[in-house]
């Protein structure tokens, strides 16, 4: 979790995370690596399997299947979902982990918001799970290599983010090539 990446780069136990949520330390330094998009994970014959992409307003919140509270991609997810909706359903938030949200959306539980980065994978075809990019563009979050503004060695930092976005899949445009 990203409180614990913190504190461990703040006490000089890592050199550097790879993050997706703004820094709270004015200690730390960032490199911005790509900005990654949702993609909406439905259950085969769930009636938005239909459509080729989905606005994130229009996924009830009842259906929502998200992480429990304190993880990040919960917060981000829900924060996107949320926007458009005004009381009504509580999405349910009482999985530890993603493996588990999607066999829940692969069994026909419900549905979630997956991180472009997560598209590899036999869980993709084998699962039950239809993938439909996210409409309004709103669902991204920046993922960014963070770092101690005291680290001597920048330069290297730089090469290793370049090296990062000339990995990264198709499913995210990075920052730097």
């Amino acid at each position: 979790m990203t409180p614990v990446l913190e504190r461990q780069l703040a006490d000089g136990e890592v050199d550097a995370v790879i993050i997706a949520t703004p820094i709270s330390d004015p200690h730390f330094e960032e490199i911005a690596l790509y900005p990654e998009p949702f993609w909406v994970a439905v259950p085969h014959g769930h009636s938005m399997e239909a459509r080729e992409d989905i606005d994130v307003t229009d996924i009830e919140l009842g259906d929502l299947l998200l992480l429990a509270d304190g993880h990040c991609l919960r917060d981000q997810v829900l924060s996107f979902c949320n926007a458009g909706h005004r009381g009504g359903a509580v999405p349910n938030t009482q999985h530890t982990s993603f493996p588990t949200i999607l066999a829940l959306v692969g069994a026909g539980m419900g549905v979630t918001l997956v991180p472009a980065m997560s598209l590899q994978g036999s869980w993709v075809t084998d699962a039950g799970i239809a993938l439909r990019r996210e409409k309004s563009g709103s669902a991204s979050r920046a993922v960014r290599l963070a770092f101690r503004k005291s680290y001597p060695r920048r330069a290297l930092l730089e090469k290793l983010a370049d090296i990062v976005c000339a990995i990264v899949p198709d499913t995210v445009e990075p920052e730097r090539r």
